[in-house]
C-alpha cells in the first residue's frame, strides 16, 4: 500500500484513498524528484514558461501522465484543464471529476501557477 504521509500516522484503506493520494503525489512532485522513476512527477514548468502555452499540449501531457498511474485506473475520471489569464498572474486550473458510481463523484482541483 502506498503510504507517504508518515508524520501523521494515515494508512489508507480503500482504492479511492490510494487513487486521491496517488493524484496528490503526481500533482505535487516534479520529474526526477522521485527515487526510482525519473518519469514521475509532473514538471509543468515548460507550460507555464512558455512564451505561447498551448492549453491543448498541456492536456495531452496531462492525459499521458494520468494513464500511467497504477490505482486511477480502477475508476472512471474525466479533466479539465483552464489557461486563466488576468493582469497579475496567469495560470492553469485542472478539475479532475473521479466517478464512484453513478451517483456520487470526487472532485479534486489543483492550479499551477
Amino acid at each position: 500500500m502506498l503510504d507517504i504521509s508518515l508524520d501523521n500516522k494515515i494508512i489508507n484503506t480503500t482504492i479511492l484513498d490510494e487513487a486521491i493520494q496517488e493524484l496528490d503525489i503526481l500533482f505535487n512532485t516534479e520529474c526526477t524528484e522521485l527515487l526510482g522513476d525519473t518519469n514521475y512527477g509532473l514538471s509543468i514548468d515548460q507550460f507555464l514558461w512558455s512564451l505561447t502555452p498551448t492549453t491543448e499540449a498541456f492536456k495531452e501531457y496531462i492525459n499521458k501522465k494520468l494513464s500511467g498511474l497504477y490505482y486511477i485506473k480502477y475508476f472512471n475520471y474525466d479533466f479539465d484543464l483552464k489557461f486563466i489569464e488576468d493582469e497579475f498572474q496567469n495560470m492553469y486550473h485542472l478539475t479532475i471529476n473521479i466517478y464512484i458510481n453513478n451517483d456520487r463523484k470526487i472532485q479534486k482541483e489543483y492550479d499551477f501557477k
